[in-house]
């Protein structure tokens, strides 16, 4: 009978370890910095980028058939910028704000840039909007 008792406590223990291992996998794969929440984030700022993208185009293509004049102080507006971005990132406050968009002349038409602020995002966020284009922003505070 004392054998009996030995050999349950002894499958209880095992069986505890093994459970933990399967938690710490389970964890891992999870949590990690390739885990599944961190590929749902990524696919998540890669849809919202895309989008944004897709908006510039849609706004210099307008542009093109407005056929609106070049000129050096071309700019969007505070809120057509804020509209293109959404209300994630705040174009309002030059301090806080962690996108812009710049306009500029390419090959005789209008060209709207995406910029981003690195500080604001991490590496696969920046390689992300990289891939779409945008650029980095300079860091310039202004009053």
């Amino acid at each position: 009978m004392k054998s009996e008792k030995g050999i349950t406590m002894l499958i209880l223990i095992l069986t505890i370890i093994i459970l933990l291992i399967l938690a710490g996998v389970t964890i891992s794969y999870i949590m990690g910095d390739d885990g599944a929440i961190a590929q749902s984030s990524d696919g998540s700022f890669k849809t919202e980028v895309n989008q944004i993208i897709e908006q510039l185009h849609e706004k210099e293509t307008l542009f093109e058939l407005e056929q609106t004049e070049l000129n050096s102080d071309m700019e969007l507006t505070d809120s057509e910028k804020q509209a293109i971005l959404s209300a994630r990132y705040n174009v309002y406050d030059v301090n806080k704000s962690s996108m812009d968009i710049e306009c500029r002349e390419e090959n005789g038409s209008i060209k709207l840039v995406l910029k981003y602020k690195p500080s604001e995002f991490n590496s696969r966020q920046i390689e992300i909007l990289k891939e779409n284009g945008a650029e980095e922003m300079k860091e310039v505070l202004k009053k």
